[in-house]
């Protein structure tokens, strides 16, 4: 989490979300380079059925052209009672993917 993975022919994000019966998770979003390129919606399809604490759990592949930064988060719609009165909302460090294989992240604006 948060370091340089090398990665020319595509990148694979294993994504597990986890959240206490009582918070609301709705959809996940992935961002790349800032820019939203994917959405899933997080329902009862979604659920481990073993283990109703995990919301999500499988792979999201992407194929950048050029190096690439991800962010998954997950957002929820209503507020996190009995704790706050705010939506859910939660976000991974940055995945800095090096796809030109020089050994270091290349931002894409310089």
């Amino acid at each position: 989490m948060g370091e340089v993975v090398t990665a020319a022919g595509g990148v694979d994000l294993l994504v597990r979300v986890q959240a206490p019966p009582w918070m609301d998770v709705k959809v996940l979003k992935v961002v790349a380079n800032g820019v939203e390129v994917a959405g899933v919606p997080l329902d009862a399809g979604t659920v481990d059925p073993y283990n109703p604490i995990i919301r999500y759990h499988d792979t999201l592949t992407f194929t950048p052209a050029a190096d690439t930064w991800y962010v998954v988060r997950v957002e929820g719609d209503s507020s996190r009672e009995p704790v706050q009165q705010l939506r859910s909302f939660a976000f991974t460090n940055p995945i800095w993917v090096d796809v030109d294989g020089n050994g270091k992240f290349d931002a894409p604006l310089q």
